[in-house]
């Protein structure tokens, strides 16, 4: 019996990995944020990203530093993939930059989370913010066989797409779920061979309860193949190259200046701007996966 028990605890540690991943941080009699206090940090190539870490105990990241630029590897790759998603986002993408908070670049802070914990987007002072990741993801299970570092590079590009959703947005009310239904949707159009979005129970929330309303089918990850399917089915600009769509920002955009909600945001640009009614579109997505399954031979 006690093995069974020790059974489920792991299996919720992996299926609710993740899960909240927009916190609000603790903040001292002056309204600041309480960061992380650790030993040390380094910037990323472009300059835009530091990235906060311990040398030494707990938190600490693998030292090993092959390139001997006296930076561990492990934040050398943190700095990279932050750069990119920064790039593919802003430069690429059109998406307005995150807010400055007037202290250096960007923070990133890298700790030993626990097991199961990928990381976390906290709101600052305004609409400025600052990151959590994992200090290694060793251990973490993956149904595609991903590496740590892999895992690592979804998680940074995941949250820091919440760091520019911030800017446009910060008050969550009731539309937490399209936060990370869109940064969901991101990370695999940053690394379409992560596949995070498809992993264990990110997708069941929706597909075994098609009957909710699209605003509450759960946390909001499940929600990333319908992202995919706006942005490579609904908006021709991205059929070749989702990086080229614009519909996701589109929403966000509306959202952000209507003093709406997500959901209103979604029909709004649906039906104004691509000529489609939302209730026919949910039902072909629903319809499409719904009657479909994964093949050994994809070409059938």
């Amino acid at each position: 019996m006690k093995k069974v028990i020790y059974f489920f605890i792991i299996l919720l540690s992996i299926t609710l990995a993740r899960r909240d991943c927009l916190k609000i941080p603790v903040k001292n009699a002056l309204g600041r944020s309480e960061r992380p206090d650790l030993d040390t940090f380094a910037i990323s190539p472009t300059g835009h990203f530091y990235i906060h870490y311990d040398t030494t105990g707990y938190d600490a990241p693998s030292m090993i530093d092959l390139d001997e630029n006296n930076i561990p590897d492990y934040i050398d790759e943190v700095g990279i993939i932050a750069d990119s998603s920064h790039h593919v986002l802003v430069n690429i993408m059109g998406w307005e930059e995150e807010p400055f908070d007037g202290d250096g670049g960007y923070d990133i802070y890298v700790e030993n989370l626990g097991s199961g914990q990928y990381g976390w987007s906290y709101p600052d002072i305004g609409s400025t913010s600052f990151l959590q990741i994992h200090n290694n993801y060793l251990g973490f299970e993956s149904k595609f066989n991903l590496t740590p570092i892999q895992i690592m590079r979804i998680t940074v590009a995941h949250e820091y797409f919440h760091g520019i959703q911030w800017g446009y947005e910060e008050n969550l009310g009731n539309n937490a779920y399209f936060y990370e239904m869109t940064s969901m949707w991101f990370e695999d159009v940053l690394i379409p061979d992560g596949n995070d979005y498809v992993e264990y129970s990110w997708t069941d929330d929706l597909f075994e309860n098609p009957t909710l309303a699209f605003n509450n089918t759960g946390r909001g990850y499940e929600l990333a193949l319908f992202g995919h399917y706006l942005s490579s089915f609904i908006d021709d600009k991205g059929k070749l190259n989702a990086k080229n769509s614009t519909i996701i920002r589109e929403i966000w955009d509306y959202y952000s200046d209507s003093n709406s909600n997500a959901f209103n945001a979604v029909r709004h640009i649906l039906e104004n701007k691509y000529n489609q009614s939302f209730s026919q579109i949910w039902i072909d997505f629903l319809s499409r996966n719904l009657y479909n399954g994964m093949y050994s031979d994809m070409n059938n």
